[in-house]
C-alpha cells in the first residue's frame, strides 16, 4: 500500500520489442518515444536494431544477440540462461530501472530478473506459444489493445488499452507530389510483407479499377519488421500496371504528407487462425488525416463505426469499395472529415501515456 503517485517522467524504463528501430514505427516504437520526450530514460532493446541512430537523446537503442536455443531449455534452465542475458544488459544500461515493458513473448520473458518496481507485458496480436505464459507470469499488469487477446491470458491484473497516434500526425504536412495523374487515389500504408496482408484481394481492387490510383507505402522485403529479403507475394504482375505505385519504405514523420494526398485509406488483414482480425495501430494514422478508410470489420471498432467503413467479411471489400468510390461525397463532408481528426487526436501516444499511469498508481495501491 502506498500513497505515492507514480508518474512515467523522470524514470528508467526498459522496452523489450521483437522488431528493431527503423523507418516502420509500430505501436511498442511510439510509446517508447513518447516516454522519453516525457524526460523518462529509455532503453529499447531488441534482436535487430544494429546500425540505427536513435531519434531522441533520452532514447538509448540495444541490440542484443539471444542465447542460441534458449527457449528449448527446460524451465530452470532457461531462466538460468536469461540471467545471463540480464546480467549482461544490466552492465550496458548502468541504471536501477523502474519499469520493464515487454512486447516480446519470444525473448527474456523472466522480467522479475530486472529488479524493476513494475514489470508489464504488451501482447498486441495473438502469440500461439507455450512461452508466453513465463511472461505472463513475471508481470505485475499485462494490457493489450484487444479484449480477444486479453481473454486468452490468465492475469489479475489486465487492462486494455487501445493504440495511439504521434502527435506528429496533427502538425502541418508538408506537400508530396504523387506519380501518375488520378483523380482519385487510394492508399495503404503497412508491411507488404505480413502474410495476413490480402495480396490477392489487393490484386482485384487494383485490376478491377484501372481509373484509380493505388498508392503503397511499406516493405516488401528486408525491414526493421522482418530479417527475410524475401517477399512474402510475387508483386511483377502488379509492378506492371499503370495505376499502381510502390512509394517504399517512408518515415513516420513523412506519412501525414501522403495520406494528405489520398482520398480513401485502405486495410487489408485476414484473419489470423484464431479467427481474429488484427486490431491495427494504422488505424488512428489514417483516421488523423481525416480521410476515408475501408476496413474488414473488427469488434475493436465499434466505438468509430460511424467514421469509417466496414465490411463483415474480406470478399465484400470489393462491393464496399465501389460504393466508396461511386458516393466519395457522401463520406467526405467537411463534418465526418474534422469528426475522424477529433477522435484521433484524442488518442495521442500522451494521452494513452496518462491512461498507463493511471492503471499503474490502481494497480500499486
Amino acid at each position: 500500500m502506498t500513497s505515492e503517485t507514480f508518474q512515467l517522467a523522470g524514470k528508467n524504463i526498459l522496452i523489450i520489442s521483437p522488431e528493431g528501430w527503423g523507418d516502420n514505427l509500430l505501436s511498442k516504437h511510439h510509446i517508447a518515444l513518447t516516454l522519453a520526450k516525457l524526460d523518462n530514460k529509455v532503453w529499447f532493446v531488441s534482436p535487430n536494431s544494429v546500425g540505427t541512430k536513435s531519434p531522441h537523446p533520452n532514447l538509448n537503442l540495444i541490440s542484443y544477440k539471444p542465447v542460441k536455443g534458449i527457449n528449448r531449455l527446460p524451465l530452470t534452465l532457461a531462466r538460468f540462461a536469461t540471467r545471463l542475458e540480464v546480467y549482461k544488459l544490466l552492465r550496458t544500461i548502468k541504471h536501477q530501472l523502474d519499469v520493464v515493458w515487454s512486447f516480446d513473448p519470444h525473448h527474456l520473458q523472466f522480467l522479475r530478473l530486472f529488479d524493476a518496481r513494475i514489470t508489464i507485458y504488451h501482447p498486441v496480436d495473438n502469440h500461439y506459444t507455450a512461452l508466453e505464459q513465463r511472461v505472463v507470469d513475471e508481470s505485475d499488469i499485462i494490457f493489450s489493445n484487444a479484449e480477444v487477446t486479453l481473454s486468452r491470458l490468465s492475469h489479475k491484473n489486465k487492462y486494455r488499452i487501445g493504440h495511439g497516434v504521434a502527435s506528429h500526425f496533427f502538425e502541418h504536412a508538408a506537400t508530396v507530389k504523387l506519380p501518375g495523374r488520378f483523380s482519385t487515389k487510394v492508399g495503404y500504408v503497412g508491411n507488404l510483407n505480413n502474410r495476413l496482408f490480402d495480396f490477392e484481394l489487393f490484386a482485384k481492387l487494383v485490376k478491377t479499377h484501372s481509373e484509380t490510383g493505388f498508392y503503397m507505402i511499406g516493405p516488401r522485403g528486408s525491414s526493421n519488421l522482418a530479417s527475410t529479403n524475401k517477399p512474402q507475394f510475387d508483386w511483377t504482375e502488379i509492378d506492371k500496371l499503370p495505376n499502381v505505385f510502390w512509394l517504399g519504405q517512408q518515415s513516420s514523420e513523412k506519412i501525414p504528407s501522403y495520406l494528405a494526398q489520398m482520398d480513401v485509406l485502405l486495410i487489408l488483414y485476414k484473419s489470423d487462425r484464431s479467427g481474429f482480425t488484427v486490431n491495427s495501430h494504422k488505424m488512428l494514422e489514417y483516421l488523423s488525416s481525416g480521410k476515408l478508410i475501408i476496413t474488414p470489420a473488427n469488434h475493436e471498432n465499434d466505438k468509430i463505426a460511424h467514421l469509417i467503413l466496414q465490411a463483415k467479411h474480406l470478399d465484400e471489400i470489393p462491393q464496399v469499395f465501389d460504393d466508396a468510390l461511386r458516393n466519395l461525397p457522401r463520406y467526405m463532408t467537411k463534418e465526418i472529415c474534422e469528426a475522424r481528426r477529433k477522435y484521433a487526436f484524442s488518442l495521442r501516444y500522451e494521452n494513452r501515456i496518462q491512461t498507463v499511469e493511471e492503471v499503474l498508481n490502481k494497480t500499486l495501491r
